[in-house]
């Protein structure tokens, strides 16, 4: 398993890192923002991960806190005809102060020719 935190934000020392997900990108002017991510591989053919993103920026006087944790699993064939094609289910939920809670479901397949 390989876990990973990894930070963003605005910094004048730094270049400027954010966390760029599935479905926001939390770089907003001065969004501070941390993910902690875990993959895993099941099998050759099975993989998947889990990944937690919690930013926070100001919008005018108002603090706003975002929240997006994303699931994505992918298969891909082994042998045969199919080798090489995957099946992705991709699985976000994302909540923040300036709108509402957001459920989003991706299914992709791919296939390297």
């Amino acid at each position: 398993m390989l876990m990973t935190l990894r930070g963003g934000g605005s910094d004048q020392t730094l270049p400027q890192v954010w966390n760029s997900v599935q479905f926001n990108d939390f770089n907003r002017d001065d969004e501070d923002s941390w993910q902690l991510r875990a993959d895993y591989q099941f099998s050759p053919a099975l993989k998947g991960l889990i990944r937690h993103v919690e930013g926070t920026y100001d919008s005018g006087s108002i603090e706003v806190d975002e929240v997006e944790t994303n699931i994505d699993v992918t298969y891909t064939v082994q042998t045969g005809a199919l080798t090489d094609m995957s099946f992705r289910v991709r699985y976000a939920h994302i909540e923040a102060d300036a709108y509402s809670d957001i459920d989003e479901l991706r299914f992709i397949i791919d296939y390297t020719f």
